[in-house]
C-alpha cells in the first residue's frame, strides 16, 4: 500500500502487470495480488484485457477481483465476457467469486440475468449483489491548477 501512495507506485504496477502473466504461478498469484493494493497505475485496458484472458482458473480469480477494485465500471463487453466465463467456470469458486465480484462491484446490468443461472451460488450472489448495490468511490482530488 506504501508502494501504491508512493511516486513509485505506477511503475511498481506496470511492473506487475507484467509479473501477472508470468509461467510460474506463485509469481504471477502474487503479482496479482499486488496489484489489488497499488491499482493498474494508468493502465485499466491493459488490467482488463488480462484479467478477460487469464486461462488459469486460480488466477483468473485474483485478476477479476482487481477489476472488481477499480473505480471504472466494468464495460457492457467486459461484463458479457465475465458472463461467458463465469459459464463454463461457475463450479470454479475462486473464478465464481472473483467474476460475482467484478460484476456486482460495477452494478453490472448482466446481475439480473444470473438471477436464474444454472448455479445455485451464481444465483444467491446475484441476488445478494442486487441488493446490496454496487461499490461507492469518491472521485479523485481534481489536478492541482499550475501556475
Amino acid at each position: 500500500m506504501l508502494l501504491g501512495a508512493s511516486p513509485y507506485g505506477d511503475a511498481v504496477a506496470h511492473a506487475c502487470q507484467e509479473l501477472t502473466g508470468a509461467s510460474n504461478h506463485f509469481l504471477a498469484a502474487r503479482a496479482w495480488t499486488v496489484l489489488m493494493r497499488v491499482g493498474h497505475g494508468g493502465e485499466r485496458s491493459e488490467l482488463a484485457e488480462r484479467a478477460l484472458t487469464e486461462d488459469r482458473p486460480a488466477l483468473r480469480g485474483r485478476a477479476l477481483v482487481n477489476l472488481g477494485l477499480d473505480p471504472e465500471p466494468v464495460s457492457r463487453d467486459e461484463a458479457r465476457a465475465i458472463v461467458a466465463g463465469l459459464e463454463a467456470e461457475c463450479e470454479d469458486v475462486p473464478v465464481r467469486h472473483g467474476a460475482m465480484f467484478a460484476l456486482g462491484m460495477s452494478g453490472a446490468e448482466e446481475l439480473d440475468g444470473l438471477l436464474h443461472h444454472r448455479c445455485d451460488a451464481v444465483r444467491r450472489g446475484s441476488r445478494w449483489w442486487l441488493d446490496t448495490g454496487p461499490a461507492i468511490h469518491d472521485r479523485p482530488p481534481a489536478p492541482a491548477p499550475r501556475g
